[in-house]
């Protein structure tokens, strides 16, 4: 976020893009792409973010707390499942 601000400030300054990308290590098409969305809505549309949900997770919430109580209460010999150092 603090580079999206930067940019921003350079450029109202009267840096061109390129030196702005080259100050900030950043290539020039971000900086075309920040100075757009400022542009066109303002620090809101600069500072809003997308994120992806990702991959679903693999266990289900039960499940997920499920491990994590196994972890917080008990070992795997308790389980009654053999290391690799105490196998028969």
């Amino acid at each position: 976020m603090a580079k999206r601000v930067a940019v921003i400030r350079l450029i109202m300054q009267g840096y061109y893009g390129i030196q702005v990308a080259v100050l900030l290590n950043l290539h020039r098409e971000i900086i075309s792409s920040y100075d757009k969305k400022f542009h066109q809505g303002g620090m809101k549309a600069l500072l809003h973010r997308d994120y992806s949900s990702g991959k679903p997770p693999f266990l289900s919430p039960e499940e997920e707390q499920e491990v994590k109580r196994m972890i917080e209460h008990s070992t795997p010999v308790k389980k009654g499942m053999a290391g690799p150092f105490n196998a028969n």
